[in-house]
């Protein structure tokens, strides 16, 4: 998500009271908040329920930011926020898998594949079905980091966890993609490109593209009666 005039203007109008400033910020962050939520979740039954929480809660804290320009910070941690809650709620098995050292495995190598390398959209291709299947915690770590580019100290924080814990997962991710997409390769007889951080989030950045959401004005008039109760 980037900050676009549109954005700020509506931001801004919304922390003004304005009557379509909440509108007009949702209707421009929407799908991609429906994504960072969605793709943690994968939960098609809740997903409504938790994206009326997130806009009910802008709608009452979010106008207090002290600059329009902190709206996106502000969704993005409170998205993170949320899909944290929702982990130590729906996923406790794979913390608890985490804590036992279950994931924790050696440093990604990249092997020696004869050949000519794999076309790159073949190769993200091949990434963004991998990440799909990675474990929960690793599918948000690797959005808060790869996607949004937030900074360790700023993961740490929103997802309340260690530095030491968020290296681990980015470690997991980075030697499973490797693997994956090296096995891949083999398969085919090519060499395999690096799987390397902007690979990863340009990735990631294809598979938001398929998360629009589609009742955009059904959740929004729910919101806006919820909102003022």
């Amino acid at each position: 998500m980037e900050m676009t005039y549109e954005l700020l203007k509506a931001s801004r109008d919304f922390m003004q009271g304005r009557n379509d400033g909440l509108f007009r910020v949702y209707e421009r962050t929407l799908d991609e908040v429906y994504f960072l939520l969605q793709f943690v979740m994968n939960d098609s039954a809740g997903i409504n329920e938790a994206l009326e929480q997130f806009y009910i809660k802008m709608s009452r804290n979010a106008f207090g930011l002290e600059k329009a320009d902190m709206i996106l910070s502000w969704i993005t941690e409170s998205v993170f926020e949320q899909t944290g809650e929702w982990i130590r709620k729906n996923a406790s098995d794979e913390i608890a898998a985490e804590k036992r050292g279950a994931y924790k495995c050696n440093k990604a190598m990249m092997p020696y594949l004869p050949g000519i390398e794999i076309d790159g959209g073949e190769a993200i291709r091949a990434l963004e079905n991998f990440i799909t299947e990675l474990p929960v915690i690793h599918k948000q770590t690797a959005l808060a980091y790869y996607y949004c580019n937030m900074p360790m100290e700023k993961i740490t924080e929103v997802l309340e966890t260690t530095r030491f814990e968020i290296s681990e997962r980015i470690n997991f991710i980075e030697k499973t993609l490797t693997d994956r997409l090296a096995e891949y390769c083999k398969e085919r007889g090519a060499a395999m490109p690096h799987v390397n951080t902007q690979r990863i989030g340009k990735a990631i950045a294809e598979i938001s593209k398929l998360y629009r959401y589609p009742y955009a004005e059904e959740l929004f008039e729910i919101i806006r009666i919820k909102a003022v109760h």
